[in-house]
């Protein structure tokens, strides 16, 4: 994951907080968030290395949110 965070990856952790909410960790594949985040799928793999990454990081940033 790159240390600076691009609006490429806030695109990518929006779509796939979304797509966790509405389909649950199996229905939101790697495919359908960067759909959604309107990049390539290798893009999401070269931004955070695996789909499991990449969610816990969103969920992550949305549980620090509700801290704030």
């Amino acid at each position: 994951m790159h240390l600076h965070p691009s609006s490429t990856d806030e695109r990518l952790l929006e779509a796939a907080l979304e797509l966790l909410a509405e389909r649950g960790y199996r229905g939101a594949t790697t495919r359908a968030i960067a759909e959604r985040a309107g990049v390539a799928e290798v893009t999401l793999f070269r931004r955070f290395g695996s789909k499991a990454r990449l969610l816990a990081e969103a969920v992550r940033r949305a549980g620090a949110a509700f801290e704030e």
